[in-house]
């Protein structure tokens, strides 16, 4: 799903997330109840159905903070704050995306917080604050420097770094 999303073969990405709700007991709990529906928040976000996206997101948060857990959570958030923005909810979108980095950087992890922060930038720009909206994109990219340094270098490192969110960031 992640593959067609990064692709924009959006029919296909739904098709794949229909799949893994069939198949969702062969392709293990983990994806069927934490990865598929993140996947979906992903694939309406890129549709522009921002309000489906944030209700799937709510659903999402709601079933995870009733399990007790955390993972995955920042990822919902993030998703949410980001169809807010897109609606134009912009404290909305601050207050979901600002609780995505609390999440995140309390679980330490990287591999959302530099989108959380360079979203957290594009609020920041639409709030007339520039200065903060800066020092936000230098956070994302110190986080997505790290990120990078880890992927040998290769066709792996070349295929991330030329990723459009990833190549908007840098």
């Amino acid at each position: 799903t992640r593959l067609h999303l990064i692709e924009g073969d959006l029919p296909a990405a739904q098709a794949t997330i229909q799949k893994s709700a069939v198949d969702g007991s062969q392709i293990g709990l983990a994806h069927a109840t934490l990865i598929t529906p993140l996947y979906d928040c992903e694939l309406t976000l890129a549709q522009a159905a921002y309000e489906q996206t944030v209700s799937r997101a709510d659903q999402f948060i709601t079933a995870i903070e009733r399990s007790g857990g955390r993972v995955c959570l920042a990822d919902a958030y993030f998703y949410k704050g980001q169809a807010l923005l897109a609606q134009g909810e912009i404290e909305a979108a601050y207050q979901a995306l600002t609780h995505a980095q609390t999440i995140a950087s309390d679980l330490g992890a990287i591999r959302i917080v530099w989108r959380i922060l360079a979203a957290l930038a594009e609020v920041e720009n639409e709030r007339g604050n520039e200065e903060i909206a800066t020092e936000l994109r230098d956070e994302a990219r110190t986080a997505l420097d790290t990120i990078i340094k880890h992927i040998p270098e290769g066709e792996l490192r070349t295929s991330f770094m030329t990723l459009p969110e990833v190549k908007a960031t840098i």
